[in-house]
């Protein structure tokens, strides 16, 4: 099949010609491999991930390698995306700032992880596209950046996030969000602020998506992540954390509760086998009651609970050193 620079690739009717045609064109300018290798694809592959900064300053290759990637990442396998993003997050990794923004590549890549950023169908990608994104951001809206436009992207990418989380019904899935939504906090600071709510939101809806039956063993890295994804809100956001504090002190006791509602023994069925996340929680709630602007009646509120002696006597054992 031939095909010239001005069809862009439209008569070509798979991902895989696609990437053929964009490789044979790269290796009749450069020769990079040897003639007629067996497997075009892996001998390209090969060499790009020989390639570390600053090789990647070639024009050519850095354009051929970016729309290898991209022309990847419209296979229907998922394991293939999955590569798909290791070769563009090499590509990255050995970049300068200004070569990716350059002649508006970080854009197109952006537009391009949009389209599946959201894409639900294998938790193994959702992940890894979650955080390739984030490497992405970094670079096209680094911690210096001034103006009107603080994580302009970062907030678009996470009000996404957020609403398909809250739609799905997926542990897994949500689970994925919930780690994705910890580093992407991390990496917006104080400026995720302005999703302190929605993030809240989706973080206390973990106890209803999961408290079936109360088999929390069942979904540990689920409840587990929730718990991480509040923690980091409330250390990232001191500063506006106060006026969801009683919402968050309720939230904390609920898990409490609901890891002591089986708990025969508590030292071997709670203490023992739930120590992490018990004591996750319990450094929430310490730090919610530690914050100063904290308002006096959730404090108030909480001690009258520890004070309650009509309480499970495993329950009150949690909190009353808290």
């Amino acid at each position: 099949m031939t095909c010239t620079s001005t069809d862009n690739f439209q008569n070509l009717t798979s991902t895989k010609q696609k990437r053929t045609k964009l490789i044979e064109g790269f290796n009749k300018v450069r020769n990079c491999f040897a003639s007629n290798p067996a497997d075009l694809e892996q001998a390209f592959e090969e060499h790009v991930f020989t390639i570390n900064f600053p090789g990647f300053d070639d024009e050519a290759l850095l354009e051929v390698t970016l729309r290898y990637g991209i022309f990847y990442l419209e296979e229907f396998d998922y394991e293939k995306k999955i590569h798909a993003i290791r070769i563009l997050n090499h590509l990255m990794d050995n970049l300068t700032q200004a070569k990716l923004i350059f002649n508006m590549r970080a854009q197109l890549l952006y537009e391009t992880y949009n389209k599946y950023l959201n894409d639900k169908e294998s938790v193994h990608f959702l992940l890894a596209i979650g955080e390739s994104m984030l490497k992405l951001l970094a670079i096209m809206e680094p911690e210096y950046a001034s103006g009107d436009h603080y994580y302009c992207k970062h907030s678009e990418t996470i009000s996404s996030m957020l609403t398909n989380c809250y739609m799905s019904t997926s542990i897994p899935i949500k689970t994925v969000y919930y780690k994705n939504l910890v580093l992407y906090i991390k990496q917006m600071g104080v400026f995720a602020s302005r999703h302190l709510e929605k993030c809240l939101t989706i973080a206390f809806d973990s106890i209803e998506s999961c408290k079936i039956g109360l088999d929390f063993d069942k979904q540990a890295e689920f409840i587990d992540s929730s718990i991480e994804l509040t923690m980091v809100i409330v250390d990232t956001c001191p500063q506006r954390i106060h006026s969801h504090s009683r919402l968050i002190l309720n939230h904390c006791i609920k898990i409490l509760y609901f890891y002591s509602l089986n708990a025969t023994d508590l030292n071997e069925s709670v203490v023992n086998e739930k120590i992490g996340v018990i004591d996750k929680v319990c450094k929430i709630v310490v730090k919610i009651l530690k914050n100063n602007k904290t308002p006096e009646h959730a404090i108030k509120e909480f001690e009258n609970l520890k004070n309650d002696q009509k309480l499970d006597a495993n329950f009150k054992a949690l909190i009353e050193n808290i």
